[in-house]
């Protein structure tokens, strides 16, 4: 939502008014913003976001996936980090896309294979930082059912510090 600040003015002989708009400001949390708190109170009704569910992550891992686009500039932070801490970790890429319309749906197939893969030890989704537009694809209702049905742990590499999905 955004508050308007302007002129209004009357073409008399029409009997029609007009708005100048000059300036505008973000009002309120938006829509975005609602339907966020909205899905994340439905879902925590559902017992998705339990702590007491969540599968814990093995303390040396062997083999991980890793859920991302090979062209995300956080993917390549991602492997190189790997590299430099823990370079005797395996992983294999699941390739999704992981913005945009068909992402959400990208990303679930992604995890459905990698779960069938039987020699991982977890499971990472990985993108860099946006907007909340940019990362809605990680508030889908059905990944993060499948993230629950998963029976290997997820663990949600999205965004920079500030930024939060209900992956998360």
């Amino acid at each position: 939502a955004v508050q308007l600040e302007g002129q209004v003015t009357l073409y008399a002989p029409r009997g029609q008014y007009q708005f100048m708009a000059q300036r505008a400001y973000l009002y309120g949390e938006g829509m975005l913003r609602q339907q966020y708190l909205a899905l994340e109170k439905q879902l925590s009704a559902e017992g998705l976001f339990n702590q007491a569910v969540k599968k814990p992550l093995p303390p040396f891992p062997k083999t991980v996936a890793v859920i991302s686009s090979p062209q995300a500039a956080g993917l390549q932070d991602f492997l190189k980090v790997m590299r430099q801490r823990y370079p005797i970790c395996a992983i294999r890429l699941y390739p999704a896309l992981v913005q945009g319309k068909q992402a959400a749906v990208s990303l679930c197939q992604a995890l459905q294979r990698a779960s069938c893969d039987p020699g991982l030890d977890a499971i990472i989704l990985c993108r860099g930082g946006g907007s909340m537009e940019d990362l809605w694809c990680f508030n889908d209702p059905a990944l993060i059912r499948a993230v629950y049905a998963c029976h290997i742990p997820v663990v949600s590499a999205i965004g920079h510090e500030i930024d939060h999905t209900l992956c998360d």
